[in-house]
C-alpha cells in the first residue's frame, strides 16, 4: 500500500465512480471529488439511517479495495474508516 492518490485531483478513479454507482443505487448519495469522499448526512438524520449509510460505505470501500489490483501502486483503501466515523470501533 502507498500514499499516493488514486488518480490525479482533477480526475476521479474509475473504482470510486463504481462505488458512487452502487452508493446510488442502494438509495444512498455518497459525493466526492477528486480522491476526496465527502459525507454530508442530512442533519434530521435518524442515528439508524446514519448507521446504515456507513455500514454500505465500508462494504463498499472493502469491495472497492478488493477490485484494486495489489500491484498497480494503487493506494489501498481502508474498511475499517467507516467503523472509525460510526463509533463501532470504540472499547
Amino acid at each position: 500500500a502507498t500514499r499516493e492518490p488514486l488518480a490525479p485531483w482533477d480526475e476521479m478513479h474509475p473504482a470510486l465512480k463504481q462505488l458512487l454507482r452502487a452508493g446510488l443505487e442502494a438509495g444512498v448519495s455518497f459525493a466526492a471529488r477528486g480522491n476526496l469522499l465527502l459525507l454530508a448526512p442530512p442533519l434530521v438524520i435518524e442515528e439508524k439511517e446514519l448507521a446504515d449509510g456507513l455500514d454500505l460505505l465500508d462494504r463498499l470501500l472493502g469491495e472497492l479495495e478488493a477490485a484494486l489490483p495489489a500491484d498497480s501502486g494503487d493506494t489501498v483503501i481502508q474498511p475499517a474508516l467507516a467503523a472509525r466515523l460510526s463509533g463501532k470501533d470504540k472499547p
